[in-house]
């Protein structure tokens, strides 16, 4: 591509370009997966098309540009106009202008029944969320309006944040079953931070992070995933290489489990990594993980494992006290 033309040098005003990083973070929070992972990209490239997302992406690269081959003038109302204009040539915004066209030239009665339509399968996808019919006719309608089709990223972000507007909606949202998959994943890497539902709010409706590391990107599945492994990592380094290649701590843990409720004579699902006194099981980064052994030794010894409550133990007490007996010629 040519370099954008550039009007003559300009006295300077003192005012502040924005940087193509800028730009798109205040203009297209949408886009704040270009700042991600290479899932994040293909993500936005499945639900936006490739070229839009290669506009931008050309946006974020003029920021390591000289200025002489910069290929955007935000400086100019000619350079934004041009910009705008390939952002309104690409497929995604021809394609949802289209959409919205087509509903809003509908008649009436057949807009209406289009709305209808949308609500009943909106209803049926997001039960769990208790979504109120006036609810239900506002996401439908901009829905349409917008071109959001089922199951895009636009149209999970507009349902989320438009049920977490009141506090029934953010306890639907917080008991719901895309919830409830972030907090399985969090529980998964034993990671429970003190502001987790905002975490997951901000994760359902795509918007800024919570604390300082992430306040300036908007969250997805992928993000709030990864934090929850960097927490891990950073508790136990000395699993950094199974974490990073795909086992969660619940994985790692899993034989510890087992033991451990088979010892405890408890079920399994009351045996949770996210216990400390469970998660000994793990080791350190000078020791490593404990054997199976070891642990088991530890279970039985520690008092805060209750052990000794079990009716194993009381068992292995009474043998022992009847051996003792029969050894010193007490009991025949």
């Amino acid at each position: 591509m040519a370099p954008a033309k550039k009007n003559p040098p300009e006295k300077d005003t003192g005012i502040k370009i924005p940087t193509g990083a800028e730009q798109i973070k205040s203009r297209y929070p949408a886009f704040m997966g270009l700042f991600g992972t290479a899932e994040d990209k293909a993500k936005l490239v499945a639900e936006f098309g490739e070229d839009l997302v290669n506009v931008l992406l050309d946006v974020l690269a003029d920021d390591t540009r000289k200025p002489e081959l910069k290929h955007y003038d935000f400086s100019s109302v000619e350079g934004k106009a041009a910009f705008e204009a390939r952002i309104s040539a690409t497929s995604y915004v021809r394609d949802t202008i289209a959409a919205q066209r087509a509903f809003q030239l509908q008649a009436p009665t057949e807009k209406e029944n289009t709305v209808k339509e949308r609500m009943k399968t909106l209803s049926t996808a997001y039960g769990d969320l208790k979504l109120t019919e006036p609810q239900l006719r506002s996401i439908a309608t901009t829905a349409l309006m917008r071109g959001y089709t089922d199951g895009s990223i636009s149209l999970s972000h507009l349902i989320y944040s438009e049920t977490s507007k009141t506090t029934e909606g953010m306890q639907a949202v917080a008991a719901g079953a895309d919830a409830g998959k972030l907090l399985a994943i969090a529980k998964s890497y034993g990671w429970k931070p003190k502001n987790l539902l905002d975490r997951i709010k901000s994760t359902l409706t795509g918007s800024y992070g919570v604390d300082a590391e992430s306040a300036d990107k908007t969250q997805s599945v992928e993000s709030f995933t990864q934090a929850a492994k960097d927490q891990a990592i950073g508790l136990y380094p000395h699993l950094k290489a199974q974490i990073q290649g795909g086992s969660t701590l619940d994985d790692i843990f899993s034989g510890y489990r087992s033991l451990t409720a088979k010892l405890l004579e408890l079920p399994e699902s009351a045996v949770d990594v996210s216990n400390p006194i469970y998660a000994q099981a793990l080791g350190n980064m000078e020791k490593g993980q404990m054997s199976l052994a070891d642990w088991e030794t530890k279970v039985k010894t520690d008092p805060r494992m209750g052990y000794n409550k079990t009716n194993q133990a009381n068992l292995d007490a009474q043998t022992l006290g009847l051996s003792l007996a029969r050894m010193f010629g007490k009991v025949k």
